[in-house]
């Protein structure tokens, strides 16, 4: 009790106490300093002893982490406990994270494994802390590091040890490989000797996809799909076999050839299911059908990627007519919803990947017309008018074109597209000023916009010189007010220590802090307090949370970026511009272009990792970059870890731009798209989807993904060639300083 009111006292003073000044343009520049953070953060209070109380658990947090480095458990485990119990007290994040570092050195202590009983029951002992969160971070943070996993503080069960009963309760068997995997080896074995010799392969497969290993779990269900029966007893071990094929497939990069035949043949086992029992999929007879059609469209979308149109006409033209079938059925509302998507999409499919590719125009605009006859949803409806009105320009009937964009800004008024529908209305309109005047005044960052009649002179005109000056000393905000909100003061000003002290983990914990806050007290909605807090996540370098804020509120405000210009500086960051200037010369490509890259691939995040193994701050996959660095004669050690070196990153991301470039020359549209989907598939889109106009090349590219891609960097990179020119003012600025 005594404690809790010592806290909120400190917490009424955070209000009157001067917060430390931040340059929010130099603090990104800086360069990172070896020593540890403890001692970073002593430095600091050694000059700020003000800020002592406000951050005494933070700096015991450091220091314990310093004294485990050492070896020095008791000290660490003495400091935690101070520091998790004031953390806990004030309602910060940071307790999460001394908990972890305390389940995690004790872990490391134990010479064998121990149950989760003995960590939960030493932590609420030493913690004086029962709640039940504790014992989830705990599980967590040990995940199968325990003795037992299934003891008294479990959620799980064992598994049944018998093959027959496992039948009874997982059809598939997919739930009880889960919890097998991460079994001892004996209850493997007692699983595997009561499986039939004929489904081995299949839960060797499942096992393995368990565990992660993917090429593994590829070949075990491959070799089962061989061996299986036309009629087999077991019909939905095929089915699960033949989907995770498709999906090990997809994970491990494999051929759209090889993808294709490979979802020919899960339809194949979906066709000759008709006996299946639903029940075995917890689905009735119109959720098995759905399903069904699901897989079909699937394979029609690759066999068209692959130019197998035949094939893929036949399978959209099947799966449409059985989606219909069904509509004509008293349905679940939900179930109705989803098979109208899968019309609209197999019509799709039949329009914009057939017979576009074969410039069968007007057998594409048919089968429009015949998706839109169908209760759509909104999304897929301005879908389909987008593109009759393309597939009528592609034939130069423009009034048409114009006919069915009108319809689009008519029926969606507010719809996301709405600045691409005005770029091509002001292409095809007889008076294009009113498009073009509303796509430059409402939203001028758009691609569009910075397409349209070189849209992008606002930029150029910009005095960045002063804007730059403005952000740096954070002229024109004003939150003083919310430093006496005793929700806001406390997360606002730790934040800002931690920023000066240059501990930005830290920060991007409070700041996460700070905006849930915020969005409970609804201030966030407050112009200047959304500002700062943009400027706190960047000067902390938390550069996606920055640019998603940022692009949150001028979503909602469109007259935001001729208001606030100098936010371009936060929005569109230039951290390790050393690094990108000097790969650029090397590589004799653009640094403007590498920042627009990073910034669509990860936002500036050195340690980004995404589902197909792309790995660091340019998204580099390790074949790619052990292909780039073979050529150019660079030595890596571990590729996956060089990968994630900023430098190496970048150098590899820099030598790979500039082979695109030789191959595609001022093609920047395809360079980009390259980057994102591969040259195989550009080469096929420049072949089949070929059009001199590169805005037409970019509205067809096929992948919704690399299009938006190709949009979002064309845009990057039309900002950060204005911004260059503030660069150079910075540049002059330091040499004369």
């Amino acid at each position: 009790m005594i404690r809790c009111l010592i806290l909120a006292m400190v917490s009424a003073c955070y209000a009157h106490v001067q917060p430390p000044e931040i340059d929010f343009l130099k603090v990104d520049k800086q360069p990172p300093v070896a020593v540890s953070d403890a001692q970073r953060l002593r430095t600091y209070l050694h000059s700020h002893p003000q800020f002592k109380r406000t951050v005494a658990d933070a700096r015991l947090y450091l220091d314990a982490k310093s004294h485990l480095r050492a070896g020095e458990y008791n000290k660490a485990f003495k400091a935690l406990t101070k520091a998790y119990r004031i953390a806990k007290a004030a309602k910060r994040d940071l307790y999460v994270r001394v908990l972890q570092a305390y389940v995690e050195a004790l872990a490391n202590l134990q010479k064998q494994p121990m149950p989760l009983a003995f960590y939960v029951d030493h932590l609420r002992e030493q913690l004086d802390d029962d709640s039940p969160v504790l014992v989830k971070i705990i599980r967590e943070q040990l995940q199968y590091r325990v003795a037992d996993p299934y003891d008294t503080y479990s959620d799980s069960h064992p598994p049944d040890n018998t093959y027959l009963e496992a039948m009874h309760t997982d059809p598939t068997l997919e739930r009880h490989a889960q919890l097998y995997c991460h079994s001892s080896e004996s209850n493997w074995e007692t699983m595997l000797t009561s499986i039939p010799a004929q489904v081995e392969p299949y839960w060797r497969g499942l096992v393995s996809a368990c565990r992660g290993e993917t090429r593994e779990a590829l070949r075990w269900h491959r070799l089962y799909l061989s061996q299986v029966r036309e009629r087999n007893i077991f019909p939905q071990f095929a089915l699960v076999a033949a989907t995770g094929v498709v999906d090990f497939g997809r994970r491990l990069g494999k051929s759209r050839s090889w993808l294709a035949d490979s979802y020919q043949q899960l339809v194949s086992h979906w066709q000759r299911l008709d006996y299946l029992d639903p029940a075995v999929f917890n689905e009735d007879a119109y959720g098995i059908e759905a399903r069904k059609i699901n897989a079909t469209l699937w394979s029609a979308r690759y066999s068209a990627l692959v130019g197998k149109y035949q094939r893929a006409v036949t399978l959209a033209q099947a799966a449409v007519a059985s989606a219909t079938n069904l509509l004509n059925d008293n349905l679940r509302p939900r179930l109705r919803r989803e098979l109208l998507e899968y019309v609209a999409e197999g019509y799709h499919i039949l329009a914009f990947r057939v017979e576009l590719e074969r410039r069968n125009y007007h057998q594409a605009l048919s089968y429009s017309a015949q998706a839109l006859s169908y209760d759509l949803s909104d999304d897929w409806r301005e879908r389909f008018l987008w593109y009759s009105g393309m597939y009528h320009y592609l034939q130069n009937n423009f009034a048409q074109a114009e006919n069915f964009w009108q319809q689009n800004l008519t029926q969606f008024p507010d719809s996301p597209l709405r600045p691409r529908i005005l770029y091509w209305l002001a292409r095809v309109a007889r008076t294009a000023d009113p498009y073009q005047q509303e796509l430059l005044r409402d939203y001028p960052l758009s691609f569009y916009a910075l397409r349209q009649d070189d849209g992008a002179h606002w930029l150029r005109n910009l005095r960045w010189q002063e804007l730059a000056l403005k952000v740096a000393s954070n002229r024109g905000i004003d939150v003083s007010a919310y430093r006496y909100d005793k929700r806001l003061a406390a997360p606002m000003l730790r934040a800002e220590i931690f920023i000066a002290a240059r501990l930005y983990d830290l920060a991007r914990l409070e700041l996460q802090d700070l905006q849930y806050r915020l969005a409970q007290t609804g201030l966030h909605k407050h112009r200047d307090m959304w500002l700062y807090l943009m400027r706190l996540q960047f000067a902390a370098r938390g550069y996606m949370q920055a640019i998603s804020l940022t692009h949150q509120y001028g979503d909602e405000h469109k007259s935001f970026w001729r208001a606030v210009p100098e936010q371009l500086l936060i929005y569109f960051p230039r951290p390790y511009l050393e690094h990108f200037n000097r790969a650029a010369f090397t590589a004799g490509v653009e640094s403007e272009m590498l920042l627009s890259v990073a910034r669509q691939e990860s936002a500036f995040r050195s340690a980004a990792k995404s589902s197909v193994n792309a790995l660091g701050i340019m998204q580099m996959l390790p074949a790619t970059a052990n292909k780039i660095a073979l050529t150019n004669g660079i030595e890596l050690t571990d590729v996956e870890n060089d990968l994630l070196q900023v430098d190496v990153n970048i150098k590899l991301a820099s030598l790979y731009l500039q082979n695109l470039q030789q191959r595609y020359g001022d093609n920047l549209a395809a360079v980009f798209a390259a980057y994102n989907a591969g040259e195989e598939a550009v080469n096929t889109w420049l072949q089949r989807r070929a059009h001199d106009d590169m805005m037409v090349w970019i509205e067809l590219i096929p992948f919704g993904e690399t299009k938006k891609y190709v949009k979002n960097v064309y845009r990057n990179y039309s900002v950060y060639n204005a911004l260059a020119t503030e660069h150079e003012f910075l540049a002059q600025t330091k040499d004369n300083g």
